[in-house]
């Protein structure tokens, strides 16, 4: 099961917050049968949950004094408080080879003081009920009041947006009449599966960093993500916390060192997507503008484009040092637009993640996902905005 099926919003299972003694005596429900909650996961890798108990839903503390918190008494706030569970922070996949088997959540702010700054693993398992997809998040065993005890919540997935069902369609037709075509390169033109998970391990063993090998599930988590970004998150360093910016810099230029002579380590048949160089080739032919829109290095883009044989095709090439912002910031397609002499409305971005297909909506161009991404599903919950599905290639001609 990939990563990504934890991001969105999941709602607790009435009844299914539960305290279950390792001894088989019966299990308790701390927040009583009718507790609510609601558990969110980001594609950026934060999460948040609250849980209440259903005598919170009918408290009256604020109520008595016009809805302000502060003029309640100190007792009238602990005796709400005491019916929430409630904390959010980062989170972290556990895999087991490429099997999603468990989450941690790295607390940062928490109705507990005490959990500020611990790490709270829970094992998942993913089930489906009456057509519901469903998260069990299992804690590992701990004393509850004297008693060796499992902590189990049963979450529900929700539907998302009400514009779900319509932000995409694998039938769509994509224009005929653009004149302009906007490449993402990595996942997109070109497979660098292989070359990135290569990399990513490499540098792994020269300075160490995560468990090896790096788990499909979690590759899949980060697919699209600015390097910066996919190298912290392995590292377990904030990419905003400018305290940070020093080893990430030294982890990225390491990254990259190594990286670049693998290209050559790879056929480049095995970097192919089948059909698009024909597709490529066509698009030239026909006199249309085509450039490459990419979160990948410049120098390391150029050498990509000329070891698969695509560097002829491309008028205009973007990496992610040519502007000081990259996708889903719509800057850098409007940078290559003008380059090319070009506008949003005659243009399409093509891409496998969220950060081309928002980029691309917010530019103003038809955004297209490619097939091969695997990732459809997750588009549809994070994308909420029209966008089409290549079925293959051809469909850009």
């Amino acid at each position: 099961m990939a990563a990504t099926e934890l991001v969105g919003a999941w709602q607790l299972v009435r009844g299914q917050y539960r305290y279950e003694p390792v001894d088989g005596s019966e299990a308790t429900l701390p927040l009583g049968e009718g507790a609510t909650g609601l558990l969110l996961y980001s594609a950026d890798m934060h999460m948040s949950v609250t849980c209440q108990a259903e005598a919170a839903a009918t408290t009256t503390h604020c109520g008595q004094h016009n809805g302000d918190l502060w003029a309640t008494s100190a007792e009238e706030r602990a005796a709400a408080a005491s019916c929430y569970m409630s904390y959010a922070g980062k989170y972290e996949v556990v895999c087991e080879g490429d099997k999603l088997v468990g989450v941690r959540h790295l607390v940062e702010v928490s109705l507990f003081p005490a959990w500020v700054g611990t790490s709270q693993e829970r094992l998942l398992e993913f089930t489906t009920e009456g057509g519901r997809k469903r998260l069990t998040l299992k804690t590992k065993p701990a004393l509850r009041r004297g008693v060796m005890a499992v902590g189990t919540l049963v979450w529900e997935k929700l539907d998302g947006a009400p514009s779900r069902t319509t932000c995409c369609s694998d039938k769509a037709e994509i224009p005929r009449n653009l004149t302009t075509y906007l490449f993402d390169l990595d996942g997109t033109l070109v497979n660098t599966h292989p070359l990135i998970v290569r990399g990513f391990n490499r540098v792994a063993e020269e300075a160490g960093g995560w468990t090896l090998p790096l788990a499909e599930s979690v590759f899949e988590m980060l697919q699209g993500k600015p390097l910066v970004q996919c190298l912290a998150y392995l590292w377990h360093l904030d990419h905003k916390d400018t305290a940070n910016d020093g080893r990430l810099k030294e982890i990225c230029d390491q990254y990259r060192s190594v990286q670049l002579p693998m290209i050559d380590e790879i056929p480049p048949s095995e970097l192919l997507y089948p059909g698009f160089t024909e597709c490529l080739r066509e698009l030239h032919a026909r006199g249309k503008k085509l450039a490459v829109v990419s979160a990948r290095n410049l120098a390391s883009v150029h050498y990509l484009l000329r070891h698969v044989g695509y560097a002829q095709f491309f008028q205009v090439v973007i990496g992610v040092d040519t502007l000081p912002v990259t996708k889903p910031d719509p800057a850098p397609l409007f940078y290559a637009l003008g380059q090319l002499h070009s506008t949003p409305g005659e243009s399409v971005m093509v891409g496998d993640s969220d950060a081309d297909l928002v980029a691309g909506q917010r530019a103003g161009a038809v955004a297209v996902l490619v097939p091969w991404s695997g990732q459809l599903g997750v588009m549809r919950d994070l994308v909420h905005a029209p966008f089409c599905v290549m079925r293959s290639p051809s469909d850009l001609l």
